[in-house]
Formats: structure tokens, C-alpha cells, sequence
């Protein structure tokens, strides 16, 4: 049994570095999409600066548009900045994590969606409750703390011994042995023990026992609440990170369009360069947020999984 412990121990040590590591390989993927996405809208803002420069030597924007487009390529020169060094954390608590010293070890793959994770509620709580590693180490400790106590309450019962022998001998005084020369004995005996009074250590022996047995199935009890627990908020988290993938998945197409309009309309000079700076804006906020949501849906894909007892 110690030894089944420690092996299911070993297991929940492999799955909790799994899920760390898978955690922190998309964290750097995350990472690297947040330093795309502020070049991008860097990039952009130069953009939009080289046009507001042409339009204001040739008089058609005024010297506020000019300062507005200049001081939006200011502050995404920062945010850039930041970007990459979150991205060299990123990557510095990934080699970490696998133990590796080489800086050019970095994450390679593509940031998708796993495969979406088909069950109810109601079957993802049975199978948790059925492959959980901590409900078997649970189980294995109730039933060491039972044979505990079994072994405590014998000490009060008393102990029989039975002990035989038989032997066969000779009574010849010379060499000369003869068949008739030999004969045999027997012996049995019993024996009994009885603890009439060990100051009442058997007692609190047998007491503390029960106490452990007790507690270990009601601290098993609680271990199934919790799981429970777990697994509809992974479950419920899960679900609410694959609705928000989808709304972010419009909300970037809309973003697109009307960055695409405002663009448009500003050189056509029926819009404002506020309108522009505003759609590109939150064109890169929702870009952050769609990329933000597909790494929810991973993470809770995983810890889903992990919750219902899959090994990762």
C-alpha cells in the first residue's frame, strides 16, 4: 500500500508539471502574438504618420492632426517595448520550467484551438469521481487507517498458543541396535494471555486509531466534494472562455472593417484622423483579447481534462 501511495504520488507530480509546462509553452506563444500585434499596430501608426505629413505639407490637415499622428507612433514605440521584454520573461520561465539552459530552445507551434472537449457536466463529475488520483490515495489511506485500528482493538482479545511435539528414541545402552529398541513420545501444550490492565494505553491506542480511521473517511468524503467542485468550475470556465472565443472572433472582423472605413474615409477627407487613431486602437486591443481568448480555451481545456482525471 506505502508503495501504491508513492507511485500515485509520482503521477500527481508528472500531471502538475504537464499542465505547468503546457501552461507556460502557450503563455510564450501569447507572448510572441502581444509583440506581433503592437509591431503591427506600430507599423500602422508610421503608416498613417507618413500620410498626415504629406496631407499637412500640402495643406489639407492642420498642424494638430500632424502632432496627434506623431504622438501615436510615441506611445506605441513604448508598449512595443514592453512586449518584448514580457516575452523574454516569458520564454526565461519556459526554460526554466523544462530545465534547460540554452536561450535558443523557444516554443515552436501553432496557436489554435485543441480539439473541443465533447461531455456533460453530469459524465465529466462520474469520471473524475471514477480516475482522480487523490480519490485512490484517499481510498488506499482509509483502508491503512482501518487495519490500523483493527490491529489496536486486537490487543483486547486473548491470545491462544498451541505448541506439539513428538520425538522418537532409543533406550540401547551398546551398538547393537534392534528394531524393538525405539520408541516415541508426544507432548502437546496450549497457552493463554490475557491483558487484564496496561494503564489504559490500549485504550487511548485503539481510541486514536478510530479517530484517524474516522477522519481519513470524512476527509475522503471531502476530497469528493471538492472534486465535484473543481470540475463544474472548470467545466463552467471552460464553457465561457468558448463563448467569449466566439464573440472575439466577430468583434475582430468588425474592428477590421472599421479601421478599414476610417482609413478610407479620412483620405477621402470626409472623416477626422481622431476616427482613424481610434479604430486602430481597438483594432489592436481586440486583437489582444481574441488571441487572450484562445489561450483561455487552452488553459481551461487542459485543467478541464486534468479534473476529470485525463492523464495530460
Amino acid at each position: 500500500r506505502y508503495r501504491s501511495i508513492q507511485r500515485l504520488n509520482c503521477q500527481l507530480v508528472e500531471q502538475d508539471v504537464v499542465l505547468k509546462t503546457t501552461q507556460l509553452f502557450y503563455g510564450c506563444l501569447m507572448a510572441e502574438k502581444l509583440v506581433q500585434v503592437q509591431s503591427e499596430g506600430l507599423n500602422t501608426a508610421r503608416q498613417h504618420l507618413v500620410q498626415v505629413e504629406a496631407f499637412n505639407r500640402e495643406g489639407l490637415v492642420s498642424e494638430f492632426d500632424l502632432l496627434q499622428a506623431r504622438l501615436a507612433v510615441a506611445k506605441l514605440d513604448p508598449q512595443l517595448l514592453q512586449a518584448q521584454n514580457t516575452r523574454d520573461l516569458a520564454l526565461a520561465a519556459f526554460r526554466q520550467q523544462i530545465g534547460s539552459s540554452d536561450e535558443t530552445v523557444t516554443p515552436e507551434g501553432e496557436f489554435t484551438l485543441p480539439p473541443k472537449v465533447e461531455i456533460t457536466l453530469e459524465d465529466a463529475i462520474q469520471q473524475g469521481l471514477g480516475h482522480r488520483l487523490e480519490l485512490e490515495l484517499a481510498d488506499i489511506a482509509t483502508e491503512i487507517s482501518q487495519l490500523k485500528w483493527k490491529a489496536e482493538k486486537a490487543n483486547y482479545l486473548p491470545n491462544v498458543g498451541l505448541q506439539a511435539s513428538a520425538a522418537l528414541y532409543t533406550a540401547a545402552d551398546d551398538f547393537a541396535i534392534e528394531g524393538d529398541d525405539f520408541g516415541t513420545s508426544y507432548s502437546v501444550g496450549i497457552g493463554l494471555s490475557l491483558p487484564l490492565f496496561t494503564g489504559l494505553s490500549n485504550t487511548a491506542k485503539r481510541r486514536a486509531a478510530q479517530h484517524d480511521y474516522l477522519y481519513t473517511k470524512l476527509q475522503q468524503q471531502e476530497y469528493e466534494d471538492l472534486i465535484r467542485l473543481e470540475i463544474t468550475q472548470n467545466y463552467q470556465k471552460l464553457r465561457n472562455a468558448e463563448e467569449n472565443y466566439r464573440v472575439q472572433t466577430e468583434n475582430i472582423q468588425m474592428a477590421e472593417r472599421s479601421l478599414h472605413l476610417a482609413q478610407v474615409r479620412y483620405e477621402n477627407q470626409v472623416g477626422i484622423q481622431l476616427e482613424v487613431f481610434d479604430a486602430q486602437t481597438t483594432l489592436s486591443a481586440i486583437k489582444l483579447q481574441y488571441y487572450q481568448a484562445i489561450n483561455e480555451v487552452i488553459s481551461a481545456t487542459r485543467e478541464l481534462q486534468k479534473s476529470i482525471g485525463i492523464i495530460l
